[in-house]
């Protein structure tokens, strides 16, 4: 099942998109490989896609 994305209650999303409070999400421990996974994300390129009208 897909879930929705960065729609917290903390923002002023409405109910019926938002997932919760942000803090409710956030995990007590680290994964144990999370330095390899913020080490290939800072290599990474960024993309930043705007939606709007063409």
């Amino acid at each position: 099942m897909l879930r929705l994305l960065g729609f917290f209650d903390d923002f002023g999303y409405p109910a019926e998109l938002a997932v919760g409070w942000l803090r409710d999400h956030v995990q007590s421990a680290v994964e144990p490989d999370e330095a390899e996974i913020m080490e290939y994300l800072d290599v990474g390129h960024h993309v930043t896609y705007f939606m709007g009208r063409s």
